[in-house]
């Protein structure tokens, strides 16, 4: 659903409709602010990742469906929504990567870890994407980018060091009961409901690695899609750069036989 508002705009792009700064920054900030609002609302989901992925990606479908529809710029036809084999197969590949595994993983790991942790280091993947990308696409980083990357990283780390909202009512629970001279059966009931310490840890540990793997996901059919436009557009000029020797040949034989 978040990414709906990046989706509408990379559709409308590759249709060809002019796209300024002052429309496409909505959606850049939008998409996050939606993110965000979804985390905090899936953390209060009851049920299993899998049943929440299901209902998140049909309604979400439901949605880019209107907008697809919406933003078209001519009647939708049968034969404007075919697909050539290779784009179906990229298409399939990549929901299936980004989409069905990517978020089920991302979901699981929202459930062990909290919203919090999950928002947090949801920050590293726009990180893990610019690193990708300048290994695997040859893409320069500017330096720019670098005191971007250390940015996110420092303002990580700071967020880290800070109190959870957890260990803050647990501090605020120990001075109560300071100054309460009758021991409360309550809280020590609800201190036998938390969990132990080590099952926390493992939740840290497997969320964790849950959410970079879901990164590595997503990372993945980033560098697919990249990949495949860039095979694209070279398959469409290389027709260009024939005609041109063509016409090149043809222009110098004729120079020739005037002289």
């Amino acid at each position: 659903i978040y990414n709906t508002p990046m989706r509408a705009l990379r559709t409308a792009i590759a249709q060809g409709v002019a796209v300024t700064p002052a429309t496409a920054m909505p959606a850049v900030l939008i998409s996050p602010l939606l993110s965000t609002v979804g985390i905090v609302l899936y953390e209060r989901w009851e049920g299993s990742a899998a049943n929440l992925n299901l209902w998140k990606c049909s309604f979400a479908s439901l949605l880019f469906a209107g907008v697809v529809v919406s933003t078209a710029r001519a009647p939708i036809t049968p034969s404007v929504l075919a697909l050539s084999p290779v784009a179906t197969r990229m298409l399939v590949l990549s929901s299936f990567l980004g989409i069905v595994i990517g978020d089920l993983l991302w979901l699981q790991a929202l459930k062990l870890l909290g919203a919090r942790m999950t928002i947090l280091q949801s920050t590293l993947q726009p990180l893990l994407a610019t690193l990708a990308g300048a290994l695997f696409l040859n893409q320069p980083l500017a330096p720019s980018t670098g005191l971007a990357i250390v940015a996110v990283c420092a303002g990580l780390a700071l967020a880290q060091t800070g109190k959870t909202p957890a260990t803050a009512d647990a501090d605020l629970e120990e001075v109560e009961a300071s100054k309460t001279l009758v021991k409360s059966a309550t809280s020590d009931e609800t201190a036998s409901l938390r969990p132990p310490p080590e099952r926390l840890q493992w939740n840290l540990l497997i969320g964790s690695a849950l959410n970079l793997l879901n990164f590595g996901l997503d990372t993945t059919r980033m560098n697919q899609i990249l990949t495949r436009d860039r095979r694209r557009a070279e398959e469409n000029r290389a027709p260009l750069i024939r005609e041109c020797m063509k016409a090149d040949r043809r222009m110098h034989g004729s120079s020739l036989i005037g002289e």
